[in-house]
């Protein structure tokens, strides 16, 4: 605990959201992009391929690459920084977007899917790739996450 400044918590409570934070060293970054490679050979297809979207859920359960990155200590420090040290994983997804894909992620509260009460979460969205703008990267809507539920 301590990775984050008390303006960094403070924005984050502000804001709803708090980045960008490079915290994967070459190493685990070509580790999870071998894993992803890996599983979708397994599948015989990409991820995001079956429509009912069985296989982009909670990777962590089969996959030990998966697992080391929902446990690695430079993300977890910080949750804990910002909701304390009873930290859950509730649920892991998948979003790839392949290149020159049509499909989107819409704006949307992940709260609103997770039904938990009180909103006390985050979100750690970790990109396995650098990311154009035309490309669509993730954008966020400022403004506490509390303001708008």
């Amino acid at each position: 605990m301590g990775t984050l400044s008390a303006a960094e918590v403070a924005q984050w409570k502000n804001d709803g959201f708090l980045s960008p934070f490079p915290l994967l060293d070459v190493r685990e970054l070509e580790a999870c992009r071998q894993g992803v490679a890996r599983y979708e050979a397994w599948l015989g297809a990409p991820i995001n391929a079956d429509a009912n979207h069985k296989w982009r859920s909670m990777p962590y359960l089969l996959l030990p690459w998966a697992a080391n990155l929902a446990r690695n200590p430079h993300i977890l420090d910080r949750v804990e920084d910002l909701i304390g040290p009873d930290i859950l994983i509730f649920t892991s997804t998948f979003f790839i977007k392949e290149p020159h894909s049509p499909t989107i992620a819409a704006w949307h509260q992940d709260s609103t899917y997770f039904g938990l009460r009180p909103f006390d979460h985050v979100t750690a969205w970790v990109a396995l790739c650098n990311v154009t703008a035309d490309a669509g990267p993730v954008e966020f809507a400022v403004g506490s996450p509390a303001d708008r539920n």
